[in-house]
């Protein structure tokens, strides 16, 4: 062969190797690249979940003012939610309904959430409503109202107050206590343990104290755990100071494994306080309040003031059929 053939065919046979290098290193790159974006939408997606719950609050309380009887009872339902993306928690509401009586006379019926406020069965739209109940209903329902750095036991830190002027008298009146009290810590290698606690009363008012959590039984991945202790009511109605006051509580909460969050509570609270005016007694009060939580998908409408969530019709036979294992 000439020697002018041979420099190519030199060049051919170190050329072919080389290139065939080069395709396998794109082809490398391309299937990494495939298999990144194949996992990226299941990572982002596993990183944010949101629950929705609604609380109750039912309460019976019994006054005497000066020595007259007065007979308060209220209903208190609040449909809020927790989404949790990595290390963080955020909470905020979805509707808002309260009623309250006295002497079998109503004296407070409303109901409010992003699309309307009910007051009684007035109804009023957002859409149609001036300025200020507007803000009002689109900062407190329609953004989250606060924000905590949460570790793998749910406890947590570093609360943020991220609710927008609209929504600060919800956020002054405990709404942000009430989305977080039967949100304590769970630790799945303790047979017991306590955690600080923060009741609203309303009106800026708050018990407050530590309780005990104690595990009873497990069943299908649900913890029953026991929730015993007491509360400390402080603050003021209006002129008058709470003083002398007591909240035993006692109940129970369900904790689910799997989700890793609280799913479920009936709280029982025994209530006795005093009302002073220049550290003189000017009334005292004593009752029940009953409180229970439910992990639920929807959310009622406050158009509708018989709209119920279907958390409570869940089937009980969804946690049955597995053999529950005692606690000692």
């Amino acid at each position: 062969m000439p020697d002018g053939l041979q420099y190519p065919n030199q060049i051919y046979k170190t050329a072919i190797p080389q290139l065939s290098i080069t395709i396998m290193k794109i082809q490398f790159t391309l299937l990494s690249m495939l298999l990144l974006l194949a996992f990226v939408p299941q990572f982002t997606a596993a990183q944010s979940e949101t629950q929705d719950y609604q609380l109750t609050i039912d309460s019976e309380m019994k006054m005497k003012i000066q020595g007259q009887a007065q007979k308060v009872d209220a209903d208190t339902k609040i449909n809020y939610y927790h989404r949790r993306e990595s290390e963080k928690l955020t909470a905020g509401l979805n509707e808002l309904e309260v009623k309250a009586s006295q002497a079998g006379n109503t004296i407070i019926d409303i109901g409010q959430d992003k699309h309307h406020f009910r007051d009684g069965k007035t109804i009023t739209k957002i859409e149609d409503a001036n300025d200020e109940l507007k803000q009002l209903l689109k900062d407190s329902f329609a953004e989250p109202i606060c924000e905590f750095q949460i570790d793998e036991k749910g406890e947590r830190s570093d609360q943020k107050v991220i609710a927008k002027k609209g929504a600060k008298a919800l956020i002054d009146n405990g709404q942000i206590e009430n989305v977080t009290f039967l949100h304590p810590p769970f630790f799945e290698d303790k047979k017991e343990w306590k955690a600080p606690t923060k009741f609203s009363l309303g009106s800026g008012n708050f018990a407050r104290g530590e309780l005990t959590y104690k595990v009873k039984s497990k069943k299908d991945g649900m913890v029953t755990v026991s929730v015993l202790g007491e509360l400390e009511p402080s603050g003021k109605q209006g002129i008058f100071e709470i003083v002398n006051g007591i909240y035993n509580v006692s109940g129970n909460q369900i904790y689910d494994l799997k989700a890793k969050q609280w799913d479920s509570a009936e709280i029982k609270l025994d209530i006795k306080f005093e009302l002073a005016l220049k550290d003189k007694k000017f009334a005292d009060g004593k009752g029940v309040m009953n409180v229970t939580l439910e992990a639920t998908d929807e959310v009622t409408d406050a158009e509708d003031p018989k709209a119920k969530s279907k958390a409570g019709e869940k089937e009980q036979s969804s946690k049955a059929g597995g053999v529950e294992q005692n606690v000692n």
